[in-house]
């Protein structure tokens, strides 16, 4: 990890400056926004001067009607023809790329004219709440009108337009390699090597790619999505050694830097412990911890914020063991998601270390990162 990519002045042939944010182009038959992205990226290949790698910007893990992984991704750079000319270009992608989607799924598309759109105390702000609380459209339209970005689309605005003060200079971020799989490949199970000895390759450079516990690589998916695999790490130049795994030719690849497993929620700030937050909370043990069925368990933890259900659900591993060793009066600290349960809100637990190795999924759940759109 370390600072952000710096930027100068436009170059006189690519006047015009702009980021675009992407979001909501998953669908469970097969979509992804980082591929997506990839389609525009060959699109604006010899039409922009690309400022930064693409980001791939994770946004709170525990929110409703969220993308596969929440996360939404940015281009910055300088353009030949206005950035309104980009914008539909982007749009009109955004339209055609899935033939079908669920209700509520509809991708969102978000300019700024600019390089630096971080500076923008507005935009920060928004980036910052979006990591661990739930970001109404309406506000993340009225704020975008305010910043003088231009929203197209329906639920993904909120991602697009939130992600685009992402990684500013200065902030934390770590790389994916993602490999896109050939069309004529989807049909087929992915060809990726799933060896358990193969860890003892994997580059010290490289993180989050091999599930020690299950003894299997985490950077396949295993839905019917376009990507092949994706490689996450700290330092970008050895990611490429990875792609040894591979046992099917990719139809490409997109290395981006991203947000995830920097602890940048934490550093922008806990929010309160309501529904579809993002929170750690700092308290004492009053009750538990008890055992439900399926070997989720459970305790009672009491703080400032008031009393709280931490459940530790069995995908957590041995942070759900070290729970059944809690006892009344032990003083912990819990991060997680807060979802809605017929008992009241239930913080999900999850592993709070910078570069940790797991993440939530739809019900707040701990689990092993694989690649997700």
């Amino acid at each position: 990890m370390g600072s952000g990519i710096g930027t100068g002045g436009p170059p006189s042939s690519f006047p015009y400056p702009f980021t675009l944010g992407l979001d909501d182009s998953d669908t469970p038959w097969g979509g992804c926004t980082t591929h997506l992205a990839w389609i525009l990226l060959r699109e604006l290949d010899e039409k922009v001067l690309f400022a930064d790698h693409p980001l791939l910007v994770r946004l709170n893990p525990v929110v409703p009607r969220k993308t596969r992984g929440n996360a939404a991704v940015v281009v910055r750079g300088y353009s030949k023809k206005p950035q309104t000319d980009l914008l539909e270009i982007a749009v009109n992608l955004a339209e055609s790329y899935a033939e079908r989607r669920p209700p509520g799924k509809n991708p969102g598309v978000a300019l700024y004219p600019g390089v630096d759109a971080w500076r923008d105390p507005r935009l920060r702000r928004l980036y910052h709440k979006a990591l661990s609380t739930y970001i109404p459209r309406d506000l993340a339209r009225d704020w975008a009108s305010k910043a003088g970005v231009i929203a197209r689309g329906g639920s993904g605005v909120v991602g697009a337009v939130s992600s685009l003060a992402a990684l500013a200079p200065g902030d934390p971020y770590t790389y994916e390699l993602i490999a896109y799989r050939r069309r004529e490949n989807l049909a087929r199970e992915r060809c990726v090597k799933r060896d358990p000895h193969h860890s003892s390759s994997e580059p010290l450079c490289s993180m989050a790619n091999y599930d020690l516990l299950a003894g299997k690589l985490a950077s396949a998916p295993g839905g019917p999505d376009p990507v092949l695999a994706g490689f996450r790490g700290w330092d970008a130049s050895c990611l490429g050694r990875l792609s040894e795994l591979l046992c099917e030719e990719p139809a490409g690849w997109v290395l981006y830097r991203s947000n995830q497993h920097t602890g940048i929620a934490g550093i922008a700030g806990s929010p309160k412990p309501r529904p579809y937050n993002y929170v750690s909370v700092r308290g004492r043990v009053v009750r538990g911890p008890w055992e439900m069925a399926g070997g989720h368990v459970f305790v009672i933890v009491e703080s400032l914020q008031g009393t709280l259900t931490v459940a530790f659900y069995r995908e957590t591993g041995p942070l759900r063991d070290a729970a059944r060793m809690l006892t009344v009066g032990d003083h912990v600290v819990v991060e997680g998601g807060v979802v809605p349960r017929s008992e009241g809100p239930t913080l999900a637990a999850r592993r709070p270390r910078r570069g940790e190795a797991r993440t939530a999924d739809r019900e707040g759940r701990a689990t092993m990162p694989k690649v997700r759109c």
